[in-house]
């Protein structure tokens, strides 16, 4: 249990140098959009240029995240260099609709969530359009609810778009898509990865496309690899697809690049 205890120590401290020294860098992966011509929404994905183990994903450091005010920082950190890209982006005729980033419970932790977004947009002058905020169903249903619930329905009424990350693999109900404010719900991959070759997996999908389009919302699916499973969700009628077979993450100097390659064959 020391050993584990200071391992952690070790790492929140090699996070907290990283950040101080520049080390970390958001990369972006494009969510491309059913409809043809409509410019592909953005996910902010966070990696750590590890000084001796090379690129790394958060997953490598996911325990920082049970410190709160590690995870403050990231989360600070995420949030400005998301504004900062939408900027540079729109300076550099990039198009695309929005940018996403993720939230975590830190991010939550006093009420100046959405003061400091709305500071750090004006500052960049960034609509706040052309935003999405990504929760989890364990930050909406927590202990922090009334707080975190507050916050977005106030980011709503200003323009940002929220999203329900992992949607399927958690304990949130259909209550809750009708209950809580989210303008698109995120398909886990996990179902997406079977789609074509079991018909359990496809009804599931097909219902939360179903249900989402009922209650006026989009959907993203996630973990799309392959042209079967893209020409099967816009079957469907899934309004954004989201993976390797359109792109991975890219550095933001690449994206416009990235971008101008990103074509689909949809079918008819």
């Amino acid at each position: 249990m020391r050993r584990s205890f200071d391992k952690a120590i070790q790492l929140r401290e090699a996070v907290e140098r990283g950040l101080d020294n520049n080390q970390f860098e958001l990369y972006f992966q494009p969510i491309a959009a059913a409809a043809p011509g409509k410019p592909p929404v953005l996910e902010a994905l966070l990696r750590w240029h590890h000084p001796t183990d090379g690129l790394v994903t958060p997953l490598a450091f996911s325990t920082v995240f049970n410190d709160a005010n590690t995870a403050w920082k990231i989360g600070n950190y995420v949030m400005d260099q998301t504004v900062h890209a939408a900027r540079k982006l729109a300076d550099q005729g990039v198009s695309f609709e929005r940018i996403a980033f993720n939230v975590a419970n830190a991010d939550f932790r006093d009420t100046s969530f959405v003061a400091r977004l709305i500071d750090r947009c004006e500052a960049h002058n960034v609509p706040l359009e052309r935003l999405i905020v990504e929760v989890t169903e364990n930050l909406v249903l927590g202990a922090e609810t009334q707080n975190v619930t507050t916050a977005l329905t106030h980011l709503r009424r200003k323009g940002v778009q929220i999203a329900l990350d992992d949607f399927g693999t958690g304990y949130a109900s259909l209550s809750h898509l009708r209950s809580l404010k989210f303008d698109k719900i995120k398909i886990d991959k996990s179902f997406v990865t079977e789609l074509t070759t079991s018909t359990g997996d496809a009804t599931i999908v097909q219902s939360v496309v179903n249900i989402a389009a009922s209650l006026n919302k989009e959907v993203i699916a996630e973990g799309v690899e392959t042209e079967a499973q893209a020409r099967c969700l816009v079957q469907m009628g899934c309004d954004w697809l989201q993976g390797w077979h359109f792109s991975r993450a890219v550095p933001l100097c690449n994206l416009s690049d990235t971008l101008t390659g990103l074509e689909a064959d949809w079918p008819e």
